[in-house]
């Protein structure tokens, strides 16, 4: 698999990426394929990777799918790429919390590059699904704004770390269309916002972005071994 030269071009210059979309369109699987490009690019030292599986596992079998028939960048890939927590996906949204109030503590090697989170969004909303009243609520959004995605934009900001987060889509009633979750606090941030989308008419899926303030769009399929672009 292949990821087309100018979306490279783009991801390159994106400091901050969120990945949105409808359940089952590839998020994880399209973040797993940024990860390995950037593992395996010879244009940058700080090529290892940290993917933090929040409330997803990691792919591992996707990994091997994908770099099947390749077993030398599959070596690559797995030296220099870290998950965490090693122990499986966080547990509920207190474990999350604690984990990301800790992150700006955390020694993180220089060669580490890029940062996947996958998805920080979904404890989130169990939590505030959970909540009893407004207040009780917006606490809760407080300390995810201020313990959980200040840690890990500071950080990155700091330490020149590429940040890849993915998220998961609501039904935005007023706009009458699927949107980011939370999306109020997540707009306010400086990001490239690559959604991705089913296209019926053309049996196909659209990774659509506004970069530069044009729209850009790649058609892609999902394949037993990997995505791969029209």
């Amino acid at each position: 698999m292949e990821v087309p030269k100018n979306l490279i071009k783009i991801l390159d210059s994106s400091d901050f990426i969120f990945i949105s979309g409808e359940s089952g369109l590839g998020k994880t699987l399209l973040a797993l394929h940024f990860c390995i490009n950037w593992i395996s690019s010879e244009n940058d030292s700080r090529n290892q990777c940290i993917w933090v599986q929040a409330s997803e596992n990691f792919p591992k079998k996707r990994l091997i799918q994908v770099l099947k028939g390749n077993s030398a960048n599959m070596e690559i890939v797995l030296q220099n790429l870290y998950i965490i927590p090693r122990k499986g996906i966080f547990f509920n949204y207190n474990e999350q919390s604690k984990f990301f109030r800790n992150f700006p503590k955390m020694i993180i090697s220089p060669d580490i590059g890029m940062l996947v989170i996958d998805n920080i969004s979904h404890h989130l909303r169990t939590r505030l699904f959970q909540a009893s009243n407004p207040l009780q609520k917006l606490k809760i959004q407080d300390d995810f704004y201020r313990n959980q995605l200040l840690n890990v934009f500071s950080k990155c900001f700091r330490e020149n770390i590429k940040l890849i987060l993915i998220h998961e889509m609501t039904f935005d009633i007023q706009k009458d269309k699927p949107s980011l979750f939370f999306s109020k606090l997540f707009d306010r941030i400086d990001a490239l916002n690559i959604i991705l989308l089913k296209d019926l008419k053309n049996n196909c899926n659209k990774i659509v972005l506004n970069h530069e303030n044009r729209i850009e769009q790649f058609n892609y399929f999902i394949t037993n071994y990997g995505i791969k672009f029209a």
